[in-house]
C-alpha cells in the first residue's frame, strides 16, 4: 500500500472534522469518519 504524507493544512483539517464530528456525533462516529477519510486517500 503506498503511504501517503499530509501537508500540516491537510492535517489541520482532519482535526476540524474531527473536532466538528465529536460535537455533532459523538467520538464514535468522529473516528470512524476520520478512518474511512484515511482508507480512502
Amino acid at each position: 500500500m503506498k503511504e501517503v504524507k499530509l501537508t500540516p493544512k491537510a492535517e489541520e483539517d482532519l482535526e476540524a472534522v474531527w473536532d466538528y464530528s465529536c460535537r455533532q456525533f459523538g467520538v464514535v462516529q468522529a473516528d470512524a469518519y476520520i478512518d474511512r477519510i484515511c482508507r480512502s486517500v
